[in-house]
């Protein structure tokens, strides 16, 4: 059971409280010495009364579900892995970061919940084929998936990621092919003017994109040789390398990066976790609409009001510059679990029919906030 507020600067949201109730069912089952069998159910129950106030006739208590299904194959340093489940390569994230695949580079947008639950620690949902390789100073992983996402869905990607060093103390570089082959619904552009269209298809502006990304972890307990504590990591990303005259043309503008501490509390808490980020993407992050009648409104270029695309009146909008998240989690006993989030960061909420109803992160400003507590029972 979660329960939240936002504290924001919106006067017509500011104060509105969230409220959610979830079950999960969760099965991993080893079939024999190399196979194993993972699956997923999850029910959601939820009012969002920040995405739902102007659908008042007919907001009220929604249920939806997800599902996870997933094979793998492994053995003492190699795994392959393949369905439809959460896909994880930075470890300590809890929040913010995962870069590589959770963004977009045309137009740029940088996720954080990829899921239903809302407290999950980050990650990515795919759907395809994983192989992995791990030994003790060296460990990759190299990835085939369709996008469940962004607009527009099914696209399929590759992503590769090596790390070099212990675990403790290691060093983790990836690049990722984004939306290579295009496999999902016919997307169509209603959201600029012939003049806009003529200039994506002139600078051969597309979804498609090439990310990059760097991240390290240091494990000061674990490097002591005593228990993992104290820990300190990172995560910097370029998202795409193609750039045009007008509105991608400076890099630093792709580039987002955070940095975390794992805080030990002495046994206190299970976790305390503090991250913050800075990006400076002038263009405020809103996604397009996932679909509609015709197929799915997107575009390469920011999704902006129709007057701000004048290339002599761009926005600049940097108050969402640096983003901030802390984490806190208390197990009291085998079965039952405190969890709890306060954080300003790029969070999403679904609106009255399961889906994204303006695309825009909740925390507007750096200032904006909202907290979030959990109640969780599990045997």
């Amino acid at each position: 059971m979660d329960g939240g507020r936002f504290q924001l600067g919106d006067t017509a949201t500011d104060g509105e409280i969230i409220n959610r109730m979830g079950a999960r069912w969760f099965i991993d089952k080893k079939i024999d010495e190399n196979w194993s069998l993972l699956a997923n159910l999850h029910w959601l129950f939820w009012r969002n009364q920040a995405t739902d106030l102007a659908l008042f006739h007919i907001a009220g208590l929604k249920f939806d579900s997800d599902l996870q299904g997933v094979l793998t194959y492994a053995t003492e340093s190699q795994r392959f892995r393949m369905g439809l489940y959460e896909f994880k390569y930075n470890p300590d994230s809890k929040n913010l970061g995962e870069y590589l695949l959770r963004s977009e580079a045309y137009p740029t947008i940088v996720e954080n919940s990829q899921g239903k639950d809302l407290l999950a620690w980050s990650f990515s949902r795919v759907a395809g084929f994983e192989y992995g390789m791990d030994y003790p100073m060296f460990r990759q992983t190299a990835l085939a998936y369709a996008e469940q996402y962004n607009t527009p869905v099914n696209d399929v990607s590759f992503a590769y990621l090596a790390a070099v060093g212990p675990k403790h103390a290691e060093l983790q570089a990836g690049v990722a092919l984004h939306r290579q082959f295009r496999f999902g619904k016919p997307t169509v552009t209603t959201t600029l003017d012939p003049a806009l269209s003529k200039y994506v298809s002139d600078n051969d502006l597309t979804a498609q994109a090439v990310k990059l990304a760097l991240r390290g972890r240091l494990d000061f307990g674990a490097l002591r040789g005593g228990e993992p504590g104290f820990t300190v990591y990172s995560e910097v990303a370029l998202l795409g390398l193609k750039s045009d005259t007008v509105y991608y043309k400076k890099v630093m503008q792709r580039i987002p990066m955070m940095a975390g501490v794992d805080v030990p509390t002495f046994g206190f808490l299970n976790t305390l976790s503090l991250e913050a980020e800075y990006f400076k993407n002038p263009y405020y992050g809103r996604k397009y609409a996932i679909a509609d009648n015709t197929g799915s409104r997107f575009s390469p270029l920011p999704n902006l009001n129709q007057q701000d695309y004048d290339p002599a009146k761009l926005p600049n909008y940097s108050k969402d510059d640096v983003k901030w998240s802390l984490y806190v989690h208390k197990a009291l006993n085998q079965w039952l679990d405190l969890k709890g989030r306060v954080a300003s960061d790029h969070l999403r909420l679904l609106g009255w029919d399961g889906d994204y109803v303006s695309g825009q992160p909740v925390t507007k400003r750096t200032g904006d906030w909202y907290f979030l507590a959990r109640i969780e029972f599990h045997n």
